[in-house]
């Protein structure tokens, strides 16, 4: 809209997004399953569900979502700075949203 403020960040850090579905996912079977079929659209739910307001994620950002069992593991290594693409446009947009 012509003459609108950009909408504020969101006061949610990744780690703390994280743990609010990892929380869910243990409490709610259904959200547990609908986050391993769907990950963008309900991580934009509960990103709606914190700001009060749609944030839709960029379309480009890729979603993986691992579940552990008893007998394994899996380890995330997030993108160092330095391997970032050259416009650096994509994680910094997802970083100003979950400032």
């Amino acid at each position: 809209m012509p003459g609108s403020q950009p909408s504020p960040p969101i006061n949610v850090t990744r780690t703390g997004l994280e743990d609010r579905l990892i929380l869910r996912s243990w409490e709610d079977e259904d959200f547990r399953l609908a986050l391993l079929q769907d990950p963008r659209a309900v991580i934009e739910r509960e990103l709606e569900a914190i700001a009060g307001r749609a944030v839709p994620l960029p379309p480009q950002l890729l979603i993986h979502v691992h579940q552990e069992t008893p007998d394994e593991m899996h380890l995330t290594l997030p993108c160092r700075g330095d391997q970032l693409a050259d416009d650096n446009s994509l994680l910094l947009g997802f970083r100003r949203l979950l400032r």
